[in-house]
């Protein structure tokens, strides 16, 4: 296999939760790693490049599919809040309702419903997170945020 397309580098360097809710082929994250690389070698080159330029200029970069750091998520929700104050769209997250309804779900981790908080670290410091649903037969996510200082390589990492 070619270095571009080696599954290899999408933890080369990177500390990536191995455990994550990544089972599509059921072979766990190395079936989807090999899959992955296979099917989208494109994609695969383009991020490890990115986690090359990213590492280069901030630092070891760490990845954590389910990061309980409760700081995590109230980076997550006031970057979400500052995004839609700035879009003009009604921000939904001024109602303590909506901030602690996240709370209680990302706090969930029961077998069949729960939430995780994905996260991306480079050099310790929290650049992306994204928050999603799971149940028995399904895993949704929103709209991922960044820091300003990690957008240019937001699409890569996080999208």
């Amino acid at each position: 296999m070619s270095s571009s397309g080696d599954p290899a580098l999408l933890a080369s360097g990177t500390t990536v939760a191995k455990e994550a809710h990544v089972d599509r082929s059921r072979a766990g994250f190395d079936g989807y790693a090999v899959g992955l690389a296979s099917t989208h070698r494109r994609l695969v080159s383009s991020l490890a490049k990115q986690r090359r330029r990213l590492s280069t200029a901030a630092g070891d970069v760490v990845f954590c599919a389910d990061d309980r750091d409760p700081e995590a998520l109230r980076r997550l929700l006031a970057w979400k809040s500052a995004q839609y104050d700035a879009s003009g769209w009604r921000n939904p997250l001024t109602d303590t309702g909506v901030v602690e309804l996240a709370h209680r779900i990302a706090g969930t981790t029961s077998a069949g419903f729960g939430g995780r908080v994905s996260t991306l670290r480079a050099g310790g410091t929290l650049i992306a997170a994204e928050l999603h649903l799971y149940s028995t037969s399904v895993c949704a996510g929103g709209s991922p945020r960044t820091t300003a200082r990690s957008r240019p390589i937001r699409r890569a990492c996080c999208s």
